[in-house]
């Protein structure tokens, strides 16, 4: 079972992460296709419609995924708390996952998102099964 090293699986979930930021991810009406940058810039432009301190909590929610996978990257090489850790994980997992639902249809989500998806699971658990 050497190719479930967790090492290998973080290191497959990094390595798809960044190659997800530049794979077709949203598709918006006439065929116009977002990469996984784009939508990212497009996501936080949110920022400035927002009307209520429920749509601010779920913005932050969508909007902070990142920003947990940049902390679990950091965590894996640090070692970090690991109430911080699992936290994280968490919060990377339900909000990726809140994509699939937040959008009217599933069928704007294109192969990007699910490599991104894939690439959070990857680094959730490559960072569980890591020991220390």
């Amino acid at each position: 079972m050497k190719f479930l090293k967790p090492t290998y699986l973080f290191s497959a979930g990094v390595l798809l992460y960044v190659l997800s930021f530049f794979l077709p991810v949203l598709q918006f009406s006439l065929g116009v296709k977002l990469s996984g940058w784009e939508v990212t810039a497009l996501h936080f432009s949110e920022f400035a419609f927002i009307n209520s301190i429920s749509e601010y909590v779920g913005f932050l929610f969508t909007a902070l995924v990142n920003f947990w996978i940049v902390g679990l990257i950091i965590g894996f090489f640090t070692g970090g708390n690991k109430i911080y850790l699992a936290l994280l994980s968490i919060l990377a997992i339900l909000s990726s996952f809140s994509w699939l639902f937040s959008l009217e249809h599933s069928s704007v989500l294109l192969f990007g998102y699910y490599v991104w998806l894939l690439s959070i699971i990857l680094i959730v658990v490559g960072r569980v099964l890591k020991k220390g």
